[in-house]
This record gives C-alpha cells, structure tokens and sequence, in this order.
C-alpha cells in the first residue's frame, strides 16, 4: 500500500486548524457584547460545536462518525455561519433599540465598529465553506469503497435444498486520488445462497466456505437470513463480502461447503458442491445458443399463460368481483399450468387505474381494489422456468379511455419501438442507449424516473446485471448475448401508469466500415394491445412494426391455444 500523507495526522491537524478557528470566532463575540442575552446564547451553541468538532478531529472517531460526516457535516457548518450572522443582526439591533427607546437601561450599549461585524461574517463563511469541502476531501475518499472489477465470473447450483444464485468472484483493485493515493488489490467471493424454509426453521447455525476459505467472520455463526421475495419458501443467508488475500481459480469455478447446525450441533445440511460455471466473462452475463434457445421456449410457454389471463380478466372484469390481488393470483395459477414452471420470478405488479402510476406498486388482500370495465390495467409479472427466466409487463384497454390515456399509451409504445430498433457500434454502453427510447418522449416534454432495461438472468435473478439502460448510464458496453429487458413508461398521479416491457436479447447486425454493428432480438411473445393506439401518432415504420410484431405472436402461441382463448388471441393481433 502507498500512501503519500498519513491519514491521522492529516486528520487530527485539521481538526485542530477548525477548533482554533472557532476558539477565535467564540473568544471575539465575547470581547464585544458579554452582556446581550441572545449572545450568550449563541455563545453556548458555538462552545457545544467546538467540542464535537474537536472529537471529532480524532482518526478513531472520524471513522466511527463517517455517517455523521456525510450527512451532517454541511447542516454543521452551515448552522454555525447562521448563528455568526444572527449574532452580526443582533449587535446592529439592540444599538438601533437602545438608542431610539431609552436612555437609562440595564443592559449594557454596545457600540461594535463595522470592521468586526465584517471580521466575524468572513471567519464563519470561510468554516463553512471548509465544511463543504471537506465531504470531498481525499479523506473521505479514503472511507469510501471505491473499486475497478479487473475479473469477473460467475457461477450456479440449484437443488431442492439449496439454491446458490450466484457466487461472484472478482478482483478488487482501489485507486485513490488526491492528497492521499493507495492502491490496494483483493480478491473477492460473494455467494448468494438461499436455504429451504424448513432447513431455516429448525438450524441455529451456519458454516460457509469457498475453496476452503471462510466466508463468515468465524467457521461457525448464528443464521441471519431474510425473504427476500426472489424464491418462493427459501430463505437468503445474509452476510458480508469475503476479502481472500490468495487468487481464487477462475477457469474451473470455486468449491463450496454449507453445513447447518440445530440446537443440538446435528447437521440437517451438510453440502460440499463443485459450481458450475454458467457465466464467465471481463463484463459480466451473456446467454450461450443454448441458454437463448431454451429461453425462447420458456417466453412461448409464458405468452400462453398471458394470453389466457388477459382473455379471463378482459371476459370477467364486468362482474365487479375480480380484485387486483385475485388477478395478480390468477396470472400465477396460469403459469403454474405450463411445463416446467418453478416459481414466480418476483412479485407481481398488478394494478388497476390510478394505482398503475405507482411504478413499483404492490396489491393486497386488506386493501382490495377492485378492476372495473374502464381505463386502462397495468400486469407486471414473470416466472422462472427450468429452461428460461420471464419478465413482461402489459398495459390493456378494460373500457371506454380518456384521450390523454390514448396520447401517454402511444407515446410508450412508439418509445418501446425505438429501443427495440436501435442499430448501435459494439462497445456502446446502456446510457447511450437510454437516449434511444426517452426520444419520443423528450420531445414531448414527458418523462420517466425509472431504469429503461435491466439484465435478466437465465434461471436466476430477474434484475442481473452488469448491463443496463437507464439515464445514470453503465460503463459496461451491451455485448451480444446479453439479456435485456425494454420497459419505457408514464406516470400520472392519481390518474393511470403505462407501461409496456419485453424482453430481447443483444445479436450482431452489420459489419461495415466503421465497425461491427449491434441490434436487439424481441423474447417476448405477447400481444401489444392496439386499442389504445392513436395512429395518426405513428410513423409507418412504427405500424408495420407493430402489426409484425403482433403477426408473429399469433403465429407462435396459436398452436397452444383453443376455443375462446384463441379468439381472443386473434382479435389482439389484428392489423391496425
């Protein structure tokens, strides 16, 4: 490690630098009104200052109070310049009042010359402004974790025990810049284990190790574990990242122990497995043929599943008994019909009128609401499969809609087009590409506080990255194989939410001169409702891309469907 200054001196001398400052500022205030009631006030809150910033000078307890630092250290600073100032107010009024009012007065007349008023002002200005700049000092730098990925792998285990969602292996390199420069190089295992609810229930302990090294601060610690929603009846072991100071095997994946403990030190899981590398790469996740083939599978198998929903929400809505959770459970018996369905990939967002507005809204039980034949629904949903993840969010016409529902329908989807278009050079990263869909949208002064894409996981998480697409950008570039989903939206409060996802993976275009060319490849296999659509909005290029795409949705799902189900399928994929 190099370091050009040593932090605790650097840390403690400056400390001492403010508390001779505000020492001097106290000492000032009270050479020129030690009389004024109100300055002894202030006089107080200044002394109580100078105390926690002397404590606070200390390397110790700088670290301890970093939180205390980031998020207060300007409300400090700042509150100390205020009461410099109003102390400044004070001396010119009570000279203003003693001199228009009275003559004979206990308080003492207090005649400070402007010089001090201004000597004053500029001392507490220049500690606040030391405030400031002190939450970007290399000190805080010198907290904060900041790291450059150098390697990247990744790898999974799934059985009816365990899931291992992931075990990230990485090296860590941190780069300092500034008055303080260190450079340091770990090497970093993080899994993501999740264990049976009742393996969880009836364990007191856990051990974990990968390739023989601990991950926890013991061999053996008590289980703290949450549900996190990702698997329905396990549990994620929670606990920190692991730092190695050995190089971990890259090319054949890690070897990992979990034993748990009951009460009485029995071993109701004792697991040593070999991972299986499932993806490897300097950026991150990319699907083989295999895993891409088999995901489009599993988007047919869900299609048919959203297909016959939409038709049975759209057939029974005019009954006024189906409620927003009732729907979103409905979905989940659908799915549960197909071949091969694990589990929900998270949790439903079904939501109905105003509700939609809400990006991440949730239904429930105890506040039931229910969907009426009007306005517009909002089904945001998906589900693992042994061959595929899902993701797909579909927003549909229940009744009769409000011109500015068909206006805000059609700009999302004109927005969703453009993405999906999208021809890019092979080293474009997500934020560039998020310009792509806000287009349409920007234009018309309209906006989205969302994420555009996210990675999606094959049999794993249904947010993975390292891609995404969204307006705080990403340094890593979409490369092909990557697996992204395509989700503009818009949201008025107390009116209606759009939102119409899918899911497409990245593929080579052209090679031409300037170099080689990427596009995305549509997964999904949904309808796009048109009934909200106001053609006179779209290009002609945007029709026929719709009317394909719908085309090929009928094409794909049809030969699972029947009766009243392929109707319905027939009338969503109509020519507009």
């Amino acid at each position: 490690m190099n370091q050009g200054i040593d932090f605790n001196k650097f840390v403690f001398v400056k400390g001492l630098i403010s508390f001779a400052m505000l020492y001097f500022v106290l000492k000032g205030i009270e050479r020129i009104s030690s009389d004024y009631i109100e300055i002894e006030k202030y006089q107080k809150h200044i002394k109580n200052f100078i105390i926690i910033n002397f404590i606070l000078s200390f390397p110790i307890l700088n670290i301890l109070f970093v939180s205390l630092l980031w998020f207060s250290m300007i409300g400090i600073y700042g509150y100390i310049f205020y009461k410099a100032c109003c102390i400044t107010y004070h001396l010119n009024k009570i000279n203003q009042y003693l001199s228009e009012r009275y003559t004979k007065i206990l308080i003492k007349r207090v005649h400070p010359r402007k010089k001090t008023y201004w000597l004053i002002a500029i001392i507490a200005l220049i500690m606040s402004i030391g405030g400031i700049t002190f939450l970007s000092d290399p000190i805080m730098y010198r907290l904060e974790d900041r790291s450059v990925f150098t390697n990247y792998a990744i790898y999974a285990y799934r059985n009816d025990d365990v899931i291992i969602e992931y075990c990230s292996i990485w090296n860590e390199s941190n780069n300092k810049t500034g008055t303080l420069k260190t450079t340091n190089t770990k090497t970093v295992a993080y899994p993501g284990i999740y264990i049976r609810d009742e393996l969880i229930e009836i364990s007191k302990q856990v051990s974990i190790k990968v390739n023989d090294n601990s991950v926890l601060p013991d061999d053996t610690i008590d289980i703290t574990s949450e549900n996190d929603g990702q698997h329905t009846g396990y549990q994620k072991l929670i606990f920190d990242y692991v730092y190695f100071d050995n190089d971990l095997e890259y090319d054949y994946g890690p070897y990992i122990s979990i034993v748990l403990y009951d009460k009485d030190g029995y071993k109701p899981l004792d697991m040593n497995v070999n991972l299986t590398k499932v993806k490897s790469n300097n950026y991150g996740y990319r699907n083989n043929e295999i895993e891409i083939k088999n995901t489009k599978n599993a988007f047919i198998k869900d299609g048919v599943a959203l297909v016959r929903y939409l038709n049975w929400l759209e057939t029974g809505v005019s009954t006024g008994t189906i409620t927003e959770m009732i729907a979103s459970e409905k979905l989940l018996e659908f799915r549960k019909q197909q071949d091969l369905f694990i589990e929900d990939s998270f949790e439903s967002i079904s939501a109905y009128g105003a509700n939609a507005s809400m990006p991440h809204y949730k239904p429930s039980h105890e506040n039931p609401v229910k969907i009426e034949p009007r306005g517009l629904y909002l089904i945001d949903s998906g589900g693992h499969y042994l061959d595929g993840t899902t993701d797909i969010t579909r927003t549909v016409a229940l009744g009769k809609l409000k011109e500015e529902e068909i206006y805000h329908y059609t700009l999302v989807l004109k927005a969703h087009i453009a993405l999906m278009e999208a021809k890019f050079l092979e080293g474009t990263n997500g934020g560039y590409l998020d310009a792509f869909t806000r287009y349409n949208l920007w234009k018309n002064r309209i906006n989205f506080n969302h994420g555009t894409g996210h990675g999606v996981g094959h049999v794993l998480n249904v947010h993975e990255g390292p891609q995404r697409i969204g307006t705080a950008g990403n340094e890593y570039p979409m490369e092909v194989g990557m697996v992204t989903s395509d989700e503009p939206g818009i949201y008025i409060s107390g009116s209606h939410g759009i939102r119409i996802e899918s899911i497409m993976v990245c593929v080579k275009d052209e090679m031409t001169e300037f170099g080689q060319f990427l596009k995305f490849d549509n997964l999904t296999v949904v309808p796009i409702d048109t009934r909200p659509v106001d053609k006179s909005l779209m290009s002609e290029e945007e029709i026929t891309w719709l009317n394909d795409y719908n085309k090929m949705c009928y094409e794909k799902l049809s030969p699972y469907l029947s009766g009243h189900d392929l109707e319905y399928l027939r009338e969503q994929c109509k020519e507009i």
